[in-house]
């Protein structure tokens, strides 16, 4: 994967985008373009080293989903991560509807994935 953008409107349910990691050499950002300033809920990680389906249970969930809300921009740094393929998950909510045990928005759209 080289750096990658993709304007998508994201939807109330659940949207997965799969990505294969380019060499740790090659370019490792990812950046969605939302398209849907509405949409809020939780955007979750999973690697795996294996091509998986979206909803194969194999893949291994990193820890710490991140909540969002009205977000446009979601930029992501995967440089460091070892697995070959990288899931993110995004669960949109009906507005207002969102646990209140979630985390807050984060102050900035930027954040880096470990493994």
């Amino acid at each position: 994967m080289s750096d990658a953008k993709i304007r998508y409107a994201l939807q109330r349910g659940i949207t997965s985008f799969i990505m294969h990691l380019a060499a740790e050499d090659q370019g490792r950002c990812f950046t969605l373009e939302n398209e849907n300033m509405a949409a809020e809920g939780r955007l979750s990680i999973a690697v795996s080293n294996e091509r998986l389906a979206a909803n194969d249970p194999k893949w291994s969930v990193v820890a710490g989903a991140i909540a969002f809300r009205h977000k446009r921009l979601f930029d992501l740094s995967l440089i460091g991560v070892e697995a070959e393929f990288v899931k993110l998950t995004f669960r949109v909510e009906d507005p207002g509807k969102i646990t209140p045990r979630d985390e807050p928005d984060r102050p900035a759209n930027r954040f880096t994935v470990q493994p």
